[in-house]
């Protein structure tokens, strides 16, 4: 009786636990929210080797976090210990949110490029921060720019002058600054290209985020990132804004 009884206990968690595994991936889908809780060191990182990300990139995305330090997007070309190697990151520093793009000379002796900008105000509110964030995009030129960075749009007939902004928008208010061309090599050795969110694998010595990200999008291709392609590692899919009850992935 006793051992019937432990049985039908296994078969109850097997089942609880590919309900909640099929739930979690099912909210994943739907709603595209990551919760990254502070008592783990979690991340998520999704393979669009299929989006063009070299010359250009802009995504959107959301986030909520009480924290001073962590990162909320990351991508990386071939890493090495020993060469610099391209990448494009999203971060908080001292409550602060930052972008930085790097282009750096291969040898590690010459020129490198590009960009970084961040905000005067703190985001680590506990608010929602709804942040559009790009590399080389298009901007109208406006008396500032000079004449080096300006250039003619054509659209049909009509032309207008334009420049290349990298930066980003923060709940509306604009951190940019002019862009020169600088492609970004950021596929790695098995050419897969990784979006990394709240963190990354650990000799990357990224701090890890802690709290909300959500709806990240793609602008270029419309494309929602819902579904992670890590799955090694634990993280954890949210509703409401993570309002709503938990789901726990363990692997």
């Amino acid at each position: 009786m006793e051992a019937s009884r432990k049985i039908l206990v296994e078969i109850f968690l097997v089942c609880l636990l590919a309900s909640l595994l099929t739930r979690a991936e099912s909210e994943s889908n739907e709603t595209g929210c990551f919760e990254f809780p502070k008592r783990f060191k979690n991340f998520a990182y999704f393979n669009v080797s299929d989006l063009d990300l070299s010359e250009s990139s802009e995504f959107n995305l959301t986030f909520r976090t009480t924290k001073d330090d962590g990162i909320i997007f990351y991508i990386e070309g071939q890493f090495s210990r020993t060469a610099p190697y391209d990448f494009e990151s999203l971060y908080i520093r001292n409550g602060k949110l930052n972008h930085l793009v790097f282009n750096p000379e291969p040898t590690g002796i010459g020129s490198s490029f590009g960009s970084y900008v961040n905000t005067d105000f703190d985001v680590n509110t506990n608010n929602e921060i709804k942040v559009n964030f790009f590399r080389r995009k298009e901007f109208p030129a406006d008396r500032s720019d000079n004449d080096d960075s300006v250039h003619l749009a054509r659209t049909g007939k009509s032309a207008t002058k334009t420049v290349h902004r990298t930066g980003f928008i923060v709940n509306e208010r604009e951190f940019t600054i002019l862009s020169a061309p600088f492609p970004l090599d950021l596929k790695n050795e098995r050419e897969e290209q990784l979006i990394w969110i709240g963190g990354g694998w650990p000799n990357r010595n990224l701090d890890p985020f802690e709290g909300i990200i959500q709806d990240i999008v793609d602008v270029k291709s419309n494309r929602k990132l819902t579904t992670p392609d890590s799955n090694k590692n634990l993280y954890m899919t949210c509703q409401n804004g993570g309002e709503d009850e938990e789901v726990v992935i363990e692997t």
